[in-house]
C-alpha cells in the first residue's frame, strides 16, 4: 500500500473537476455554434446553386420557346406560300384520283409483301 504524504485538498479537486466540466461545456457550445454557422453557409451556397440553376433553366426554356415559335412561324409562312401557289381547291378530280391510286398501290404492295412473308414459300 502506498502512503499519501501530502493531504488531498478535496475542495480544490472538486473545483478543478467542475472547471474542467465548464470548459468542456464551453467547447461543446462553441463547436455547436461553429457547426450551425457552417450549416447555414452550406444552405446558403446550396440555395445560390438552386437559384442559378433555375435561372439557367428558365433561359433555356425561353430560348427553346422562341426557337419553336420561329420554326412554327416559318412553317406557317411556308404553308401560306404553298397555298398561294396552288390552292387545294384548284386540284382537279383527275389529280385527286391519281394521288388516291398511288396511295392505294403503295398500300397494296406493302400488304402483298407482308402476305408473301407469311406464306410457307415466301
Amino acid at each position: 500500500m502506498i502512503r499519501q504524504t501530502e493531504p488531498i485538498d478535496t475542495a480544490a479537486a472538486i473545483n478543478t473537476a467542475l472547471q474542467a466540466e465548464r470548459d468542456a461545456l464551453h467547447d461543446v457550445a462553441a463547436a455547436m455554434a461553429e457547426a450551425r454557422r457552417l450549416l447555414e453557409q452550406a444552405r446558403s451556397r446550396a440555395q445560390h446553386i438552386v437559384d442559378r440553376a433555375d435561372t439557367r433553366i428558365a433561359r433555356v426554356h425561353a430560348r427553346c420557346g422562341r426557337r419553336v415559335m420561329e420554326r412554327v412561324n416559318a412553317l406557317r409562312k411556308q404553308e401560306a406560300g404553298l397555298r398561294a401557289n396552288k390552292p387545294w381547291s384548284e386540284l382537279n378530280q383527275a389529280q385527286v384520283d391519281h394521288v388516291i391510286a398511288q396511295v392505294a398501290a403503295a398500300l397494296t404492295e406493302a400488304d402483298d409483301a407482308l402476305l408473301a412473308k407469311d406464306t410457307p414459300d415466301g
